[in-house]
């Protein structure tokens, strides 16, 4: 495919669009029965919300419309459930991440880890041990996740 005939596949997102795509990856991901393919779609939220352009979170966080505060806490809270799911698969370090990201959503008004939509708790397995009541396969290596973490 030709970067020609797809520009709008790099350009920024609405926020709106940007949270609904995240959110249907992390759903995606949460359905994954394979670990490799979960962070794939972890990574792909991560895409997708990293495409809302840094002004426009500043004046959304900056808003005293209660429109403006919701979607903004709906955001940070789609980056809380990313850093749940990246910790689940043992890649704790782009969960710090994605939790810096929540706060950054969430500016001044809310606590850090505060929840404001309906989301649903996610157990996948540590990377350490591989125990967990979720059907997620952790037998991928941490290399592989590194080298595809890394690789995008």
């Amino acid at each position: 495919m030709s970067s020609r005939m797809t520009p709008w596949l790099r350009g920024a997102l609405t926020p709106q669009t940007a949270l609904d795509l995240a959110n249907g990856h992390l759903e995606n991901a949460r359905k994954a029965k394979r670990s490799e393919v979960a962070l794939t779609f972890c990574k792909d939220a991560e895409t997708a919300l990293a495409r809302i352009r840094k002004s426009v979170r500043e004046t959304f966080v900056s808003s005293s419309s209660d429109e403006d505060r919701a979607l903004c806490n709906e955001i940070a809270t789609t980056h809380f459930e990313l850093g749940k799911l990246l910790d689940g698969v043992g890649y704790h370090v782009k969960a710090q991440d994605s939790y810096k990201n929540e706060k950054k959503w969430r500016g001044s008004v809310h606590s850090p880890g505060q929840s404001f939509s309906r989301s649903e708790n996610v157990s996948l397995p540590s990377a350490s041990n591989g125990s967990s009541d979720s059907t997620v396969d952790t037998t991928v290596s941490p290399a592989y996740f590194l080298a595809f973490y890394d690789s995008g």
